[in-house]
This record gives C-alpha cells, sequence and structure tokens, in this order.
C-alpha cells in the first residue's frame, strides 16, 4: 500500500521534522518503538518524486514481505497506541536506572539526555577504542553494547534501555566492573 503521509491518533502524535523542509525524509518501522524488529517491515515519508524512485529501488531489491510479516504488522499499527504507551512506559522507568547509573560514575560518564526511545550514546573517559571495549565486554562479562565508533563517535557507546529493569541494573553493573578495570 502506498501513501504519503503516516495517518495517527493525535494522542500519540510526536514531533516530527517531516513538513518543515522542502527535501525532508523521514524513515521508520517496527523495529524500535514497536518492539518488532523481526519483522523487517518499514516506511519512509518523503517528496512524491523521491519516493516514487525509491519505490523503484524497493521494487528491484525485494518482492514483498512474507504474509506472517505482513498479517502482523498491520495487527501491531491496528494497536499502535497500546504498544507505543507500553513502549514510552518501558522508556519511562527504565531511563532513570541508566541515568543514575551514568550519574554515580560522573565525570567518567556523561550523556545527553535521549528525547525518544530506549537509546542513549554514552561518553566513557578510559583510553580504549569502543570497539576493543565493546569486545571485552562481551567476552568477559557477555553483556552485548554497540560500539561508538561504528557511528564515527569513538568514546561512546550505544546502549539500549528497553529491556527488564532487573536486567537492565544487572549489565550496567557489569559494564561499570569492566571501565573500573581500563585505566
Amino acid at each position: 500500500m502506498r501513501s504519503t503521509a503516516a495517518q495517527s491518533s493525535t494522542a500519540s502524535r510526536r514531533l516530527t521534522i517531516w513538513g518543515r523542509y522542502e527535501r525532508a525524509l523521514v524513515t521508520s518501522g517496527l523495529s524500535k518503538a514497536f518492539g518488532l524488529p523481526g519483522l523487517r517491515i518499514g516506511w519512509v515519508v518523503g517528496p512524491p518524486g523521491l519516493i516514487d524512485e525509491l519505490w523503484g529501488v524497493h521494487d528491484y531489491t525485494s518482492i514483498a514481505p512474507g504474509a506472517l510479516n505482513d498479517r502482523l504488522a498491520r495487527v501491531a499499527l491496528a494497536r499502535r497506541d497500546f504498544i507505543l504507551a507500553r513502549t514510552r512506559g518501558i522508556v519511562a522507568a527504565n531511563y532513570p536506572l541508566v541515568r543514575k547509573w551514568i550519574e554515580g560514575r560522573a565525570p567518567s560518564l556523561t550523556h545527553v539526555a535521549p528525547e525518544a526511545g530506549a537509546i542513549v550514546f554514552v561518553r566513557y573517559r578510559q583510553s580504549i577504542n569502543s570497539t576493543a571495549l565493546v569486545e571485552r565486554l562481551r567476552d568477559d562479562q557477555s553483556v552485548l553494547l554497540v560500539p561508538g565508533d561504528h557511528f564515527e563517535m569513538d568514546g561512546y557507546l550505544r546502549i539500549g534501555f528497553g529491556n527488564h529493569p532487573a536486567h537492565l541494573t544487572s549489565a550496567l553493573e557489569l559494564v561499570g566492573k569492566v571501565l573500573d578495570g581500563v585505566a
């Protein structure tokens, strides 16, 4: 189904760049806010000419989503307000845990609070490459994070905090343990 604008209820609308600039392009999907990354369903909103070009690329690289993926995506979108409220609840509960952990390790850790979503980039002061640090966390503590240098931001860790609060707290403690062992 082709659409040039996303429809949503007033209760769950968020600020967007769409419509503010002539060349704005907005991408989204079911992975983060809906918690459904395995469906591999997303969308683009942009100028009609560019959308037509993107459909050409899509048609060349993809046949169609799987029937089950498409059906589950439709179910999720029909329950959009409920799912997004759940996601906002998770973020509201878990971000304070991350913030407290970062503040407890200041000044060696800093961050800018995320405006939306359950991901935060945390700046660390230890002199270790972020990929090397993430590999150490994975190998020594079984904690998975994304290194900042994957985003050209060495010295940062990308931490997702959309999981169970007890798991999050435990993982942050393990990250702290590794950071404490790095000069």
